[in-house]
C-alpha cells in the first residue's frame, strides 16, 4: 500500500464516491453501502477493470470519498461536496443480489485530499485530485503532551463507557498502538458519539495541533455526557422499570385484542384518516415526516401525544372541503328579506357578490365590516347571510381579546398549544369557505403579549389569506374562500391600516316605524314561540307597541324593545298558568263531588291526586292492592270513567264481577265545567303595571321654555342623541364657565360661539357704537350640557351653542320643535359635520319638527327614510345668522346683515329667510 500512495505525490485523476452523514478518518476502515445509480456505476466500473485485467493498482485499488453538504439524495453535483476528503483504498467489494440491489465497500481511509478538477459527472463522478499534508505544530513538546492528554482522556472515555459497547476493546488498543498525536486525534473522533458536522469539522483542520486539541474538547464533553447520563440512568431507573411493565402490558393487550380480532393502531388510524383528507402536496411532506417520528415513538414519551394531536389538528381540517353556494338570486333576495327588515344596502352588497360569484367561479370573498349602534342587527345578519348563500356559520367574538396568539395560534413548544381562533372555526364549521363573523372587532385590547389587531391584518388581506400560516399548524392554509364579516359600534377605535382592508357599511338607527314592523314581523313571533305560549293567548295592538318605543325604548336598534316584549309575554305567562292551575283544581273538586255521591263497592278503583292529573285510575284488589303485576291492562282514564259509588275510604268503586274483563259497565261521564279559552291583549294603559313607569317623557317644551336653553343633536355609539344646552349669566368679569364633562373639541366650540358674538355685538344689537366698554367684560357666562356624568366631545355643538348665548343675551326663546347641529368657523361660517342619519333619527324619535343642518350636509339626508322627510323641515343654512333666523322665535332683527356685500336692518321671519336663501329643503327636494 505504501507504494501505491508514493504514486500519490502528485495530482491524480480518481473516482469520487459521496458519502452522506458519515466521514471516513485518515487511518481507519469503513464499511459503506452502495445504493445510489451513479455509485452502482461506480463499482461496476471498478469490477469490469479488475476482471479485464488491463487496469493497475493505482487507477482500480483507490477511491476519493467525500461526504457530502445537502440531506441525501440520488444525484450529487461538486457543489454538493465539502472541500476536504479522504483518500480511500478498497478492501472488499460484496454484492447484494444480481447488483441491481447494491453493493457493500469495506475501504480504508490513507489521507486527507482535496478536488482540482472535476473530469466527468456521468456515470459517476471522476476528479483530479491532490494530497492535502497536515501543518505540524512548532513545538514538539506541546505536540507531545497534547497526545499525552489524548491518551489520558480516552482511557477516562472509555472506564466511562459501558463494556459492553464494541467501541472500548478497539480503543484500548488503539491507545497502545498510535503515538502521533494527529493520527491519534482522527482514529479517536472516528469512534466518537459526536455529530456528522463535529466530525467533517476535525477533518478539515490540517494543523495536528488545533486538531488534537479540538478532539480533546470533544472528548471531555462526551465524558460530562456519561456522567450525567449516569446520573440520570441512576435516578429513573425505578420510573423506567414502571414503563418498561407498562410497554409490556401494553403489548399484551394488543396481542389480545388482536386474538379477538379487534386490532387497534391508532397511528394507521391517523394515517387512513390523513390520506382520505386530500391533503395539498406540500402538507402531505410534512405529514409524512411526522408520522415517520410518531412510528419511532413510544406512547409513553412525552412528544407522542404533541405529535399525534397536531397530525389529528392536520386530518380534521377542511383543506379541500367547501360547501355549495346558492347562486339564485330570487333565493337569496327572499332569505334575507325575511329574516331581516331595511338593512338594503348590506342585501344589496351581498346579491352584487352572488352576481360576480356567477360569472366568476374563482372569485375571492369580500371582507365587509357592519358598523353602527348596538341593537340594529349586525350580529344576526351575518347567519342571514350565511343562510342566504347557503354556507356555514361560525361567530368569534374579537371584545377584549389581547393576546396575538388568540388570532395565530401558539406554537407547539409550549404545553397546552392550540392553533387560532380562525383555524379552530374552520375545524368547527368543516368547509373551507363559511361565513365567519369578527364580532367587536372594535374593542381588540392590546397588551405585552402582542396586538391582535396587526395578527387580522393577514387574515382580512385578500391578497395574503391565501398563504396564512398559523403558529400551530407552520403550514399555509387558504382563507381566499371564507367570506369575512366584521362587527363594530364605533370605527375610530379601529387601526387605519386594519380600516383599509375593510370594506365599510354603515347600519345606522332604526326609526319607529321600521321598529313596528320588525316587532311585528320578527321580535313578537320570536318571544311568543320562546316563552310557550300561543299566539291566540296574547295580542299586542300597534299603539302598545309605538307607546313601548316612544316611552321605554328610545334607542337605535331594538334591543330594549325586543326585551319589554319578552317582559310582556312573561306576564302573560304568568296569567296563563295561573288560570290552567285554577281550572285543574276546578276539575279535581267537580270529580271529588261526583264521587261522594255513593256509596256502594264491589270492585275498587284507587285514586290520588298523581291520578287525577295524569287522568289515570287503576284497579285495586278488595285489599286495596294493585292488580297483581302492576298491569295497566285495566287502567281507567279519568276523563271516561262513569263513577257509581265510593267508599268511605276515598276508593272509587263500580258494580261488576271480580272474575269479569275490568271494564267498568253503564259508567256516566263526568262532567267538568269548561271555561273559555284565555286571551289577553296588552293595551297602553296595562305597559305601566308591567313595564314600570315610563323612563321618557315629552321635555322639549319644559325644556326649552326659557331664552338661553337651545336643543342640539349628537352622535354617540349607540346612534344619536338629542343634547339640551342651557347658559346663563351673572355679573362678573367676562369669564366663561363649562360644566358637563367635555371634551376639548367642545370646549374650543364654546371659546368660539362666544368670540364671534362678542366681536358681532353690533350687528346683533347687543352693543351700542358710543359705548365705550363691551357689556361681556362685566358678565360671567356658564353653560351646561345635562347629563354631566356622560363625557361629550365634538364640534357639531357649535350652532347650538351660539344660539343658545344670543337667546340669553336676547331674551329671546329658541323655538321649542327646532334641533340643530354644524360646526362654526371665527368668520361666522356653518361647518358640515358627520352622523346627519342618526341624529335626524333622534330627532324625529323625541318629536323634533325642524331641524337646521349645514347647506353642505343636504347630500347626506338621502339616507333618511322617505316617511321622517315628509315630516320634518329641514333648513340649510350656510351662516351663523341664518341659523339665528331660523331658530329664534320670530325671527332675528339685524342692525347689520352682510351676506351679499350690502347692508339691511328689515327684520327676516322665517318666510322671508326662505325666499330670500334658496337652500332650504323646499328647492332641495327636487334635487334631491
Amino acid at each position: 500500500m505504501k507504494k501505491a500512495l508514493s504514486m500519490f505525490n502528485k495530482d491524480e485523476k480518481v473516482p469520487v464516491l459521496p458519502l452522506s452523514n458519515r466521514v471516513l478518518f485518515p487511518g481507519t476502515a469503513l464499511r459503506i453501502q452502495i445504493g445510489r445509480s451513479k455509485s452502482i456505476s461506480l463499482v461496476q466500473a471498478l469490477e469490469s477493470k479488475l476482471k479485464s485485467g488491463g487496469a493497475d493498482l493505482r487507477s482500480v485499488s483507490f477511491i476519493a470519498v467525500f461526504s457530502t453538504k445537502n440531506p441525501p439524495k440520488d444525484d450529487y453535483g461538486p457543489n454538493d461536496l465539502y472541500p476536504v476528503g479522504t483518500l480511500a483504498r478498497i478492501l472488499e467489494i460484496s454484492v447484494k443480489g444480481d447488483g441491481r440491489e447494491g453493493y457493500s465497500l469495506v475501504v480504508e481511509g490513507a489521507f486527507r485530499i482535496e478536488i482540482k478538477e472535476v473530469i466527468q459527472i456521468r456515470p459517476f463522478m471522476s476528479a483530479v485530485v491532490s494530497k492535502v499534508k497536515d501543518v505540524e505544530s512548532v513545538s514538539q513538546i506541546r505536540t507531545v503532551a497534547l497526545g499525552m492528554s489524548l491518551k489520558t482522556a480516552a482511557k477516562e472515555l472509555v472506564s466511562a463507557m459501558s463494556t459492553d459497547s464494541p467501541v472500548v476493546p478497539r480503543v484500548k488498543m488503539l491507545l497502545d498502538l498510535i503515538t502521533d498525536s494527529g493520527v491519534l486525534a482522527d482514529v479517536l473522533c472516528a469512534n466518537l458519539d459526536v455529530t456528522f458536522e463535529e466530525k467533517q469539522e476535525v477533518l478539515e483542520i490540517l494543523k495536528t495541533e488545533e486538531r488534537a486539541e479540538k478532539v480533546l474538547e470533544l472528548i471531555k464533553r462526551q465524558i460530562e455526557v456519561l456522567k450525567i447520563s449516569k446520573k440520570i440512568n441512576s435516578s429513573v431507573q425505578n420510573e423506567l422499570s414502571k414503563s418498561q411493565r407498562e410497554f409490556f402490558l401494553k403489548q399484551q393487550m394488543r396481542a389480545i385484542r388482536e386474538e379477538l380480532g379487534d386490532p387497534t393502531n391508532e397511528v394507521d388510524d391517523l394515517e387512513t384518516r390523513l390520506k382520505t383528507s386530500n391533503l395539498p402536496e406540500p402538507i402531505i411532506k410534512v405529514v409524512d415526516r411526522e408520522l415517520r417520528r410518531l412510528r419511532g415513538m413510544q406512547p409513553s414519551h412525552a412528544e407522542y401525544t404533541v405529535a399525534r394531536t397536531y397530525l389529528e389538528w392536520i386530518a380534521d381540517l377542511p383543506w379541500t372541503k367547501s360547501t355549495v353556494d346558492r347562486i339564485e338570486l330570487d333565493k337569496a333576495r327572499w332569505q334575507l328579506a325575511n329574516d331581516h327588515y331595511g338593512l338594503e344596502t348590506v342585501k344589496k352588497r351581498i346579491l352584487e357578490y352572488l352576481a360576480v360569484r356567477k360569472l366568476k367561479q374563482d372569485l375571492k370573498g369580500p371582507i365587509l365590516c357592519l358598523q353602527g349602534p348596538p341593537g340594529v342587527g349586525k350580529t344576526s345578519l351575518g347567519r342571514s347571510i350565511a343562510s342566504a348563500l347557503n354556507r356555514q356559520f361560525h361567530r368569534i367574538s374579537l371584545g377584549g381579546v389581547r393576546d396575538e396568539s388568540e388570532i395565530r395560534g401558539h406554537r407547539r413548544t409550549y404545553i397546552g398549544a392550540l392553533p387560532g381562533v380562525i383555524v379552530q372555526g374552520l375545524k368547527r364549521v368543516g368547509s373551507n369557505n363559511p361565513v365567519i363573523l369578527l364580532d367587536e372587532i372594535d374593542k381588540l385590547g392590546r397588551d405585552m403579549r402582542g396586538d391582535p389587531a396587526s395578527a387580522l391584518l393577514e387574515v382580512l388581506d385578500p391578497e395574503q389569506n391565501s398563504t396564512f400560516v398559523d403558529h400551530y399548524l407552520a403550514v399555509p392554509f387558504d382563507l381566499s374562500k371564507v367570506l369575512f364579516i366584521a362587527t363594530a359600534n364605533e370605527l375610530s377605535t379601529i387601526p387605519a391600516a386594519l380600516r383599509d382592508r375593510m370594506e365599510i357599511i354603515n347600519i345606522p338607527g332604526y326609526t319607529a316605524e321600521e321598529k313596528l314592523r320588525i316587532a311585528k314581523t320578527h321580535l313578537i313571533p320570536k318571544q311568543i314561540r320562546e316563552h310557550g305560549i300561543s299566539t291566540t293567548s296574547i295580542s299586542i295592538p300597534d299603539e302598545t307597541v309605538i307607546h313601548i318605543i316612544v316611552r321605554y325604548t328610545r334607542e337605535a336598534g331594538v334591543r330594549n324593545l325586543e326585551r319589554s316584549i319578552a317582559s310582556l309575554c312573561r306576564s302573560v305567562a304568568v296569567k296563563y298558568v295561573t288560570w290552567a292551575e285554577e281550572e285543574e283544581m276546578l276539575k279535581r273538586s267537580s270529580v271529588d263531588q261526583n264521587l261522594n255521591q255513593n256509596s256502594n263497592n264491589t270492585k275498587h278503583i284507587m285514586y290520588d291526586s298523581t291520578a287525577l292529573k295524569t287522568g289515570v285510575v287503576v284497579p285495586t284488589d278488595n285489599n286495596g292492592n294493585g292488580n297483581g303485576n302492576g298491569d295497566l291492562s285495566s287502567a281507567v282514564n279519568i276523563s271516561t270513567v262513569n263513577i257509581s259509588t265510593v267508599n268511605d275510604q276515598g276508593s272509587v268503586s263500580y258494580e261488576g264481577d271480580a272474575s269479569e274483563p275490568q271494564t267498568p259497565p253503564n259508567l256516566t261521564t263526568v262532567s267538568l265545567p269548561a271555561k273559555p279559552f284565555l286571551s289577553i291583549t296588552i293595551t297602553p294603559d296595562q305597559l305601566a303595571k308591567i313595564l314600570g313607569p315610563e323612563k321618557y317623557e315629552p321635555e322639549l317644551i319644559d325644556r326649552t321654555n326659557v331664552p338661553g336653553i337651545a336643543t342640539g343633536l349628537a352622535w354617540t355609539q349607540a346612534g344619536g342623541d338629542v343634547l339640551f344646552i342651557e347658559a346663563t349669566w351673572m355679573d362678573g368679569k367676562g369669564n366663561l364657565q363649562l360644566t358637563g364633562q367635555l371634551g376639548d373639541v367642545m370646549k374650543e366650540s364654546a371659546q368660539t360661539a362666544l368670540s364671534w358674538i362678542r366681536s358681532h355685538a353690533y350687528e346683533l344689537g347687543l352693543l351700542k357704537r358710543n359705548e365705550e366698554k363691551h357689556f361681556l367684560e362685566m358678565k360671567d357666562i356658564h353653560i351646561h350640557f345635562p347629563a354631566g356624568a356622560v363625557p361629550k366631545d365634538g364640534p357639531s355643538a357649535g350652532v347650538t351653542i351660539t344660539s343658545a348665548l344670543v337667546s340669553l343675551m336676547t331674551g329671546r326663546r329658541v323655538r321649542f320643535d327646532t334641533a340643530m347641529t354644524g360646526e362654526i368657523s371665527l368668520r361666522g361660517l356653518v361647518l358640515p359635520v358627520g352622523g346627519v342619519k342618526e341624529k335626524c333619527l333622534a330627532a324625529y324619535t323625541a318629536g323634533i319638527k325642524r331641524i337646521i343642518l349645514p347647506y353642505r350636509c343636504a347630500k347626506d339626508i338621502v339616507e333618511i327614510p322617505s316617511e321622517i322627510k315628509d315630516q320634518i323641515q329641514f333648513i340649510f343654512v350656510k351662516r351663523i345668522e341664518e341659523v339665528l333666523q331660523a331658530a329664534l322665535e320670530g325671527g332675528y332683527t339685524f342692525d347689520r346683515f352682510n351676506i351679499n356685500g350690502q347692508l339691511s336692518k328689515d327684520k327676516m321671519s322665517d318666510t322671508d329667510a326662505s325666499d330670500r336663501h334658496p337652500h332650504n329643503i323646499v328647492q332641495l327636494k327636487s334635487k334631491l
